[in-house]
C-alpha cells in the first residue's frame, strides 16, 4: 500500500446545550446565526432555511480530472481486522486532537443528564463503517460514521476515513455533516477509486457554510434534492473532483 496519506481538517465550535435542551422538548427548529457552526454546537440547535445559495470559489473553478480506473480491493484487507467500535477518534470540532471520542462497544454515552434523565452534554453512536478503496490505490480505506447522541432535533454526523500505515489505522480526513436538509448525511462510500459524500440539500459541499440558505425554504424535514461530491486523493490530501450535482429527490417546484 502506499503509505504517502496523511492529514486531517476541523473547525472549532462552541457548545450551547441549554438549546438542545429547548429543541429535545418541544420538538422546533431553533433561530441559527449566519457563521459557520460546528457539528456539537448544531446538535444543540435545529436550523431554518429560507433563500440564497452557497458560493464557493474552489466549487466554481473545479475541473474535472481524467478518470480513474476502477480498483478491485481485496475483501479481506487488513484494515478490516481493527475494531474502530473500541477506538478513540478525534473530534472534527476540536482540531489539534485537543478533544478525543472514545467508543466502547461502539458507544460513548452522554454522561450529564438533568434530573428528568434528559442528557446535558454529548455523546457519540458509531453508525457504520464502510471499506472500499477511496484513493485509487486498489488498497481498501474505513469510512467511519459515528452519530451524535443528544436530546435534541438535530441529526448531526462525523464522518473518518482511515487507511493503514505502519500496519495501523491512519486518519487520512475528518470531517462534521450538517442537519439534515442542512447538509445532513446521505451516504459516504468508496466509488471508483474516489471518495462519496452526498449531502441533503442544495449546494451542500463539505467545507462551505452547510447552514447557509439554499432557496428552498421548506424547513429541516423537507429537502427537495440532494448534493452528491467526488474527491480525489491528490497530494496528500482529498480534493474535489469536478463540480458538485444537484439532483432532485422529486421534480422541482417552478420558481413564480
Amino acid at each position: 500500500m502506499d503509505t504517502r496519506r496523511k492529514p486531517s481538517h476541523g473547525s472549532t465550535p462552541a457548545l450551547v446545550f441549554a438549546a438542545i435542551f429547548a429543541c429535545g422538548l418541544i420538538a422546533l427548529s431553533c433561530n441559527r446565526q449566519p457563521a459557520q457552526k460546528g457539528a456539537v454546537e448544531v446538535a444543540n440547535e435545529s436550523a431554518n432555511t429560507s433563500a440564497g445559495e452557497i458560493v464557493n470559489r474552489e466549487i466554481k473553478d473545479a475541473t474535472p480530472l481524467a478518470a480513474t480506473p476502477v480498483s478491485t480491493p481485496t475483501p479481506d484487507s487488513p484494515i478490516r481486522k481493527f475494531d474502530f467500535g473500541n477506538f478513540t477518534y478525534p473530534s472534527p470540532d476540536h482540531p489539534q486532537g485537543r478533544k478525543k471520542i472514545k467508543l466502547r462497544e461502539g458507544d460513548q454515552p452522554p454522561t450529564q443528564f438533568s434530573k428528568h434523565g434528559i442528557p446535558r452534554d454529548i455523546g457519540y453512536r458509531l453508525r457504520a463503517i464502510n471499506y472500499g478503496d477511496a484513493t485509487g490505490d486498489e488498497n481498501e480505506e474505513a469510512i467511519v460514521t459515528l452519530d451524535l447522541v443528544h436530546s435534541g432535533t438535530a441529526r448531526v454526523a462525523y464522518v473518518y476515513v482511515y487507511t493503514l500505515r505502519l500496519s495501523r489505522p491512519a486518519l487520512l480526513w475528518s470531517f462534521a455533516t450538517g442537519d439534515r436538509a442542512d447538509g445532513g448525511l446521505k451516504k459516504v462510500d468508496a466509488e471508483n477509486g474516489e471518495l462519496l459524500v452526498e449531502l441533503m440539500g442544495r449546494n451542500k459541499v463539505i467545507g462551505t457554510d452547510l447552514y447557509a440558505d439554499d432557496g428552498t425554504n421548506k424547513g429541516d424535514c423537507c429537502p427537495d434534492a440532494f448534493t452528491r461530491t467526488r474527491y480525489r486523493w491528490r497530494d496528500g490530501r482529498f480534493r474535489l473532483q469536478g463540480k458538485p450535482e444537484v439532483i432532485f429527490l422529486s421534480a422541482p417546484t417552478p420558481t413564480p
